[in-house]
Parts: structure tokens; C-alpha cells; sequence
């Protein structure tokens, strides 16, 4: 366990339940540890889907005739840009996301995964069965 880790369990264990005004269950404080313990295997998950599913899914998707981005900025930035564009604007808008959420207090940034991550996950089955529809 690396120190980080430690160092943030100690200071969510410091805290007495109710100390913010609200009660905190011991389950809620596993859920909030387990989260905090696979904060990276989050983030991976968040490329997998949101990333490199996405923009798979996507480019593929869009060789298909009658197929379209919805995303509005998507839509834009592929107009505009094409696939070499989309794939800079995700993986630069992912790196800004994360920068962000590293600034989030814990535990609260480590929704940012789970968020980013849920909506690669659906975006990523959505155009699944978008391509598996035009077939």
C-alpha cells in the first residue's frame, strides 16, 4: 500500500462520524475506502470505455452510410477536425478532467472516475449496437 493511500485513509478514519453534521455508517466508510484503494483501476477503466471505446466504437460507427455523431460538441469537433481531431479533443478534455479531480478534496474527486467511466461505458454499448443495428 502505497503512502498516498495511507495517508488518505488516515485522514477519512480521523474524521468522527459526525463530525461534518451528518452520520457516517461504517459501510459508507468501506464504500468510501474501497473507492479511494481502486482510485487508478478507475481511471484505467475510464480509458478503457471513455477513451478507446468511445473512440473506436465512434470511428467505426462513422464509416457506416446514415450513422452520425450526436454529441453536439462532437459532432462539431469531427466536422471540423475529423478523427485525428476527436481523438486529441478526448484525450486532451480526459487530461484536463483529471487534473481537475486531483484537486477535488478526497473523497469527493473520486467520483470523477466513476462518472467518467459510467458514461464510457454507455457511450460505448450505445454505439455498439448502433454498428451491430446497421449490419
Amino acid at each position: 500500500m502505497d503512502s498516498t493511500f495511507t495517508d488518505k485513509l488516515r485522514r477519512i478514519n480521523q474524521h468522527s462520524p459526525g463530525e461534518s453534521g451528518l452520520q457516517v455508517s461504517r459501510t459508507d466508510r468501506a464504500i468510501v475506502q474501497a473507492l479511494l484503494r481502486n482510485e487508478y483501476p478507475l481511471w484505467m477503466v475510464v480509458l478503457a470505455f471513455w477513451v478507446v471505446g468511445d473512440l473506436l466504437t465512434t470511428t467505426i460507427g462513422l464509416q457506416i452510410p446514415g450513422v452520425i455523431e450526436v454529441g453536439p460538441v462532437g459532432r462539431i469537433v469531427v466536422a471540423e477536425f475529423g478523427v485525428l481531431g476527436m481523438i486529441l479533443f478526448k484525450i486532451g478534455f480526459t487530461s484536463l478532467v483529471f487534473a481537475i479531480a486531483e484537486r477535488i478534496p478526497e473523497p469527493h474527486h473520486v467520483g470523477v472516475p466513476i462518472g467518467l467511466a459510467l458514461v464510457g461505458i454507455v457511450a460505448t454499448a450505445w454505439n455498439t449496437v448502433v454498428i451491430a443495428s446497421a449490419f
